[in-house]
């Protein structure tokens, strides 16, 4: 019986040493901040549900062992952008994760050059100055390459085919796009692929959305039957739907964001990078320094097409090509 009772004493004993240092062990472990610059949020929801679905899987999760201060701009307003990033900066996180292209990553490298930052997707980190290299970023700051040649090629193969052999192209990009760094090599993508379909390409700059409107009209009065919008920064869903609406207006398949009404899309999957970038969030909080992770480029595209868009211009999409497309918006 003593026996008995000297055991139940030495394991409730060893019981509360457990919860004692299981106590110790939560008050020990530091809850995470990051701050969240969105710029064009619409079209950021699919990177950052799995981004956050990353991290939880990861053991980082909302409201137990992480906290995000979290602000949304448009890319259109890089003075807003500025404004929010320098909020954050001031609440003082442990780190910032920008989403929604490059507009929000810069902003968020303006305001801050010791806090690491990771950039869920930038269609030019080299060219735009976010980092040193691909290999190198060489400061605080890291994430994803959006770029994808090899996504421009296809989809103007497949925009020529789907169009019932149009041929006079026009690559219509935001002004100032020709002085980046990736611009010749843009250029040189869609020039030999022009060639090699017989097609005629030419390329166009314009000053904002507002402008689109007359620009398409002009254009077509020119002789446009096809436009290719693959480049560049994406204005918000909202102002996508009227670009796409201004196109659809004047019988114009378009390569573009086809999630807001273009025909077709071809660009890399968001899941990849969002993957990339709660590995580093990870890496980065036990220690690692964004200067030494390197800025993977997309090893995937995927191909999304919209139907009610090629119903809407009278076109007819062959099962087989339907067949390939990784989405298919009915």
């Amino acid at each position: 019986m003593k026996r008995r009772r000297s055991l139940i004493t030495l394991l409730a004993g060893v019981a509360l040493l457990g919860i004692g240092h299981a106590s110790a062990t939560e008050a020990g472990r530091r809850t995470r901040r990051i701050g969240v610059l969105f710029a064009d949020r619409s079209n950021s929801n699919e990177d950052w549900d799995a981004f956050v679905s990353e991290l939880d899987r990861r053991g980082y999760v909302a409201g137990r062992n992480v906290e995000f201060d979290m602000r949304s701009g448009s890319s259109a307003e890089p003075e807003q952008l500025a404004t929010f990033a320098q909020e954050l900066v001031r609440n003082k996180p442990d780190l910032i994760v920008t989403a929604g292209g490059s507009a929000s990553a810069l902003a968020a490298k303006s305001a801050t050059s010791t806090i690491p930052i990771v950039f869920l997707a930038s269609g030019d980190p080299v060219g735009l100055g976010l980092v040193a290299s691909l290999a190198r970023p060489g400061g605080n700051v890291t994430g994803s390459s959006s770029q994808t040649f090899e996504g421009y090629a296809k989809g103007l193969e497949l925009l020529v085919q789907l169009s019932g052999g149009r041929r006079r192209v026009v690559a219509i990009d935001p002004k100032g796009e020709a002085s980046k760094s990736y611009f010749p090599r843009y250029a040189e993508t869609l020039t030999v692929t022009a060639k090699a379909l017989d097609a005629t390409l030419r390329f166009v700059e314009y000053e904002s959305p507002q402008g689109i409107e007359a620009l398409v009209k002009r254009l077509v009065e020119q002789g446009m039957d096809a436009a290719f919008l693959g480049n560049g920064p994406i204005h918000g869903e909202p102002v996508d739907r009227r670009i796409a609406d201004i196109f659809i207006a004047n019988r114009v398949p378009t390569v573009g964001n086809a999630r807001a009404g273009m025909l077709l899309e071809y660009r890399a999957p968001p899941i990849a990078r969002s993957v990339t970038a709660a590995d580093y969030v990870d890496r980065i909080f036990k220690g690692a320094n964004p200067k030494d992770l390197p800025v993977p480029q997309p090893n995937a595209i995927e191909l999304t097409i919209n139907m009610k868009t090629a119903t809407a211009l009278g076109l007819a999409i062959p099962q087989s090509i339907l067949l390939r497309a990784d989405k298919v918006i009915r």
